[in-house]
């Protein structure tokens, strides 16, 4: 499952560093790159939900299989695209694959181990995401300097049959054996259009404004849909996501940490890659190699993460973590064109050392506190509040690529 996940969080860290070699080659305008990067996120939280619920239905191991061909493909597509509009539909598809199998990878991970070792099973699950995010930027300078931006993504395709290979060897199939195979179509429509309406809409108010006719609409639907969702899926035998799951504080608790933390945080290495680059007139690979503190500690962070919660409990590691986030972001406010690297240094290892924490404890809670049994749908909620929060946070980076 390591093996699968660290491709899509690289690719989710790393396409910041190729967008402005991107840009040249394809003639790619500043939207153009914005959506290059924003199609596969809108399109990695919109299924995950749904993804979740899918997996506890018919299979996680089907469903991650599924996920995975998917990202192949798409990845083959992205490295192959002679124009923009071609690339951007491939980002698509390939943020539908990686949702998915994200999603199924959680839940696999979360069923695999008994109750006392399940935390360490998602400590190092999480832990290779936050390496895969941060390493993104370091494998995507590597490769547009010596190659080309284009084996960015044909990379991909190797490492991906190989994790194809494995899971079929070793991973036993799990499901949901209480869920019958009734799949609640509102439920799928519902939410899925609701979030894209909400994560499409907010982005756009920065350059259409907020009195947009098109953005009140999609922030309207995106209202009315999610008020559909609510008030009907109590009422079905069925659910696509058993709302009863938030009634436990635990869970709740957790969910709301992992949007908060991925609303703080989602945008900075998207920020700081663009500062680097056009700012401080780094190289692709010279600036990732700045986030690589951040990659150390957090990878430590994620080791310790699971003692430190045991000796002092979760609540206080997730709040020492979310703490430490604070402060790195009141630093990452002292940034100007003149302030150097320093700064950015300083925050990104205090960074890596909060995000290790509330990240891994996060969603170690948020899973402990539900039933294997239901491990797709709960997964399915809590990566897909991290996804959002994260998406969220990135409306504003149009006017930031103006570089590129």
């Amino acid at each position: 499952m390591a093996l699968a996940t660290i491709l899509i969080t690289i690719d989710f860290g790393g396409v910041m560093i190729v967008l402005p070699a991107i840009g040249r080659e394809l003639g790619t305008s500043t939207t153009g790159l914005q959506w290059t990067a924003n199609a596969y996120l809108l399109a990695f939280a919109v299924v995950m939900v749904a993804a979740g619920r899918l997996a506890d239905i018919f299979g996680r191991r089907r469903l991650l299989l599924i996920g995975t061909a998917l990202f192949i493909v798409a990845s083959s597509l992205c490295g192959l695209a002679r124009a923009d509009w071609w690339l951007i539909a491939a980002r698509a598809v390939q943020g539908v694959g990686a949702g998915v199998f994200l999603t199924a990878s959680l839940s696999i991970v979360s069923s695999a181990f008994p109750p006392d070792e399940q935390s360490k099973g998602i400590g190092v699950w999480a832990g290779v995401i936050g390496i895969g995010i941060a390493v993104g930027p370091f494998v995507g300078g590597i490769l547009t300097e010596v190659a080309s931006w284009r084996w960015f993504f044909f990379v991909n395709i190797p490492i991906a049959l190989l994790a194809v290979f494995l899971t079929l060897r070793v991973v036993r199939e799990s499901r949901d054996e209480t869920a019958g195979r009734y799949v609640d179509l509102f439920g799928l429509v519902t939410v899925t259009a609701g979030l894209t309406a909400l994560v499409f809409g907010i982005p756009q108010s920065e350059t259409l404004g907020w009195g947009s006719p098109f953005v009140i609409g999609m922030l309207v639907a995106a209202v009315i849909l999610g008020a559909l969702f609510v008030f009907v899926e109590p009422r079905l035998r069925e659910p696509l996501i058993d709302l009863s799951l938030f009634a436990n504080r635990s869970y709740l608790g957790a969910n709301a940490v992992a949007f908060a933390q991925n609303f703080g945080f989602g945008a900075v290495m998207f920020f700081l890659t663009l500062y680097l680059q056009y700012v401080l007139d780094y190289s692709p690979l010279k600036a990732g190699l700045v986030f690589l503190p951040f990659t150390v500690l957090f990878t430590i962070g994620n080791l310790q993460a699971g003692r430190l919660a045991s000796a002092i409990g979760p609540r206080l590691s997730m709040a020492g973590g979310t703490a430490l986030i604070v402060a790195a972001f009141l630093l990452l406010a002292l940034v100007t064109p003149t302030s150097g690297l320093a700064i950015v240094v300083v925050a990104l290892v205090i960074a890596g050392v909060g995000q290790s924490l509330t990240y891994t404890i996060s969603t170690t809670a948020g899973r402990g506190a539900i039933s294997a049994a239901k491990a797709g749908a709960a997964s399915g909620v809590t990566a897909d509040g991290a996804a959002v929060g994260c998406r969220l946070r990135r409306c504003g980076a149009r006017c930031t690529v103006q570089g590129a």
